[in-house]
């Protein structure tokens, strides 16, 4: 499922061809968001998608963990 609706409001930044989106740190509000949008609840802190470069803003990765985020997006996305 893609977020972009809900991203459009969120934070992001990019680096080697991702772009990585960073939702709120309160569960109730992350909850609130995705439903009010009609959405199924699927908690995240941190989405990856393509970079806006691409225009694609499918998910790559889901993940509470930063760590996890900085692994994923350390090998740059045309290498992939």
């Amino acid at each position: 499922m893609s977020y972009h609706l809900l991203r459009l409001t969120l934070p992001s930044f990019e680096t080697n061809g991702y772009r990585i989106w960073v939702n709120s740190p309160d569960l109730a509000e992350r909850k609130e968001s995705q439903e009010h949008l009609g959405f199924k609840f699927q908690d995240w802190i941190f989405g990856v998608t393509r970079s806006s470069y691409y225009e694609e803003y499918d998910n790559l990765l889901l993940s509470m963990d930063l760590e996890e985020v900085i692994n994923f997006v350390s090998v740059p996305y045309e290498n992939k």
